[in-house]
């Protein structure tokens, strides 16, 4: 065992650089580093220590906190000493972790600026944030809960007229129930089912166990927000007021043309954004609301999406796997399912079927198995094929000119998926959750700790879960260029079909040697 002299030495990140090798707050200044994976690259200490200082402030009192609050300030002590220096901001967003947002996803997380209007809803959900963090940062897995939180919050964030309806931080366990109140609401609970990976995300940090002590915080000047809304829609009778006593209602309305140009390659999942307006916006104006044709302005908008996409990939992109990370993804499964271990060989088989069908693990738990359901003892993959919305359906008359349409897709799992699949018994159960006696919460854990270990042993910090599934519709799109053979062998669920699908016709054959052609490039990669 290395002795705490040579540990220092020899294994730290720039935060425990900062302390000397015997003094009293180095254990805790190597478990803050281990809660933010900071390691000898990380450029934002300062950034990220001034950050911790302010949110530590707003936290009830622990003797977690208190140690940690000490470690910091005496780190921001030794680091003035040493003259460090801010890092600069940058275009993404303005977050100092601009490059390495993937790379580094909770720092990115505290540190990404808000909207001006949803600052204060912002910073209460990184202090709950960072209250469970140091709580249960010994293997805290919230690496993908902050990557979703940062998106939420940030300034070109779809979410933010949402956001800004969240409850802000007064005093910290009236906020915490606030915002579990605030999450159940009927309006808000069905806008956040259009992106339940920032529904869970939010769940997970509302559900923090009992808060001890509170922190009254000095009331700010308010200065009076800006409507968020100019025009005042003329349906009323679907609005529904928000908890918690705030002033306004939410209006759900299909966005017309949004692309998030901070994540451009990476799947939009939202159709629907619920806008907040203050009382003083009803007095301007009306629109009428009800004159959009809400399912075209849906499929239009989801359309462009898909065609913008097809056109900007490149495939050096920052969104896709390289070949070296493919090779060791791979490899990782192909060892690990083989294992003697049922734990490594389920988390092995999971993170496989992520790589190879587009779903996340969420959308795993919901499908039904069996020969009706979406994965098969066989080792078929049942893909429903969902058509466009008022698309030409022939009479009686007209189908005998027509061949018949298709309304799935199956689909053969490559080896060694397939035959993980087989000796599963899939038949006799009804989920995964039955398979594996396991709730969601455990798989997650399962993976996170078993991608961890790729990470450790590959330093290929970029595969994570959240970019599991992500992979195949990226390799679709770069090897066909065709938005349409992308949505139906790659799709998600929320994602409706491009406009090429009303014009253009593939056979069930074709789009089977398609996923052939794209699962053969995930798993022996070229380039």
């Amino acid at each position: 065992m290395l002795n705490p002299a040579k540990k220092h030495e020899n294994n730290h990140g720039k935060l425990v650089a900062l302390l000397a090798s015997d003094d009293k707050y180095l254990s805790c200044a190597y478990e803050i580093e281990k809660a933010f994976s900071i390691d000898e690259n990380f450029t934002a200490e300062k950034n990220l220590v001034t950050e911790l200082l302010d949110l530590m402030a707003l936290l009830p009192s622990s003797e977690k906190i208190k140690i940690w609050l000490e470690t910091l300030d005496e780190i921001n002590k030794k680091g003035e000493e040493y003259r460090w220096d801010d890092h600069a901001k940058t275009r993404s967003g303005g977050n100092p972790m601009g490059g390495k947002l993937e790379i580094y996803p909770i720092p990115a997380f505290i540190l990404q600026p808000s909207n001006f209007h949803s600052s204060d809803q912002a910073v209460g959900l990184k202090a709950l944030f960072l209250y469970h963090l140091i709580h249960r940062n010994e293997d805290h897995q919230l690496d993908t809960c902050a990557t979703h939180l940062r998106r939420a919050i940030s300034p070109k964030s779809r979410w933010i007229r949402l956001i800004k309806a969240f409850p802000k931080l007064s005093t910290f366990d009236d906020y915490h129930e606030k915002l579990k109140g605030f999450l159940n609401h009927p309006k808000v609970t069905s806008a956040l089912d259009q992106d339940r990976e920032l529904h869970n995300a939010l769940k997970r940090i509302s559900e923090t166990p009992s808060l001890i002590g509170s922190v009254k915080l000095t009331p700010k000047p308010e200065l009076k927000p800006l409507p968020l809304l100019s025009l005042q829609p003329k349906i009323k009778n679907n609005t529904t007021p928000l908890p918690d006593g705030n002033n306004g209602s939410i209006w759900s309305v299909f966005t017309r043309d949004f692309i998030d140009n901070e994540h451009l390659n990476e799947p939009n999942q939202q159709n629907l954004v619920y806008f907040f307006s203050d009382q003083d916006s009803e007095e301007q104006g009306t629109a009428d609301f009800q004159s959009l044709d809400i399912e075209v302005e849906q499929s239009l908008a989801e359309s462009r999406y898909w065609l913008s996409r097809v056109e900007k990939l490149v495939p050096n992109d920052y969104g896709r796997f390289t070949k070296v990370e493919r090779l060791s993804l791979v490899k990782f499964i192909k060892e690990k399912i083989a294992s003697h271990s049922k734990h490594e060989s389920m988390a092995a088989g999971l993170i496989g079927l992520m790589y190879l069908t587009g779903f996340n693990l969420d959308d795993l738990w919901q499908v039904k198995l069996g020969k009706e359901g979406g994965f098969q003892e066989n080792g078929f993959y049942r893909r429903p094929i969902k058509l466009p919305q008022n698309s030409f359906k022939p009479d009686a008359d007209q189908q005998q000119y027509f061949q018949p349409v298709a309304n799935q897709l199956l689909l053969p799992l490559p080896e060694p998926i397939a035959s993980w699949l087989s000796e599963l018994s899939i038949d006799k159960f009804l989920n995964f959750e039955a398979v594996f006696e396991l709730k969601l919460d455990e798989a997650k854990s399962l993976i996170y700790s078993a991608l961890n270990d790729l990470r450790k042993q590959t330093r290929l910090d970029r595969i994570r879960p959240e970019r599991l599934p992500t992979a195949l519709a990226l390799e679709a799109t770069l090897k066909f260029r065709n938005p349409l053979i992308t949505y139906l062998i790659a799709s998600r669920e929320t994602q409706a079909p491009p406009m090429l699908s009303y014009y253009a016709v593939h056979s069930v054959q074709e789009l089977v040697e398609c996923y052939k052609q794209v699962v053969s490039s995930l798993l022996e990669p070229e380039c």
